[in-house]
């Protein structure tokens, strides 16, 4: 699924959720192959989908250290304005 985000952080921001719950990047197994490669080739054509032609970035948060508040494993897609990595 893909959706925007209600707290924009950039002129695009998308969440980019798969279905199946799993909390975080921690929790991938070996079954979850299949699920990654599709989120990863599936993110650069909602990107086009947006006309994001000159690049966007990609984030998902894992563990508190991380910074992740939603417990549901999520990518962030976002592109114009993005505040500077810290």
């Amino acid at each position: 699924m893909a959706f925007r985000d209600i707290q924009p952080k950039a002129a695009v921001h998308l969440l980019v959720i798969p279905r199946k719950h799993i909390e975080n990047l921690y929790d991938l197994g070996k079954d979850d192959q299949q699920l990654m490669a599709h989120l990863m080739l599936t993110i650069p054509k909602i990107a086009k989908q947006q006309g994001l032609d000159a690049g966007f970035r990609t984030i998902t948060n894992t563990g508190h250290g991380g910074g992740q508040e939603v417990w549901h494993m999520h990518f962030h897609l976002m592109a114009g304005g993005i505040p500077a990595m810290q």
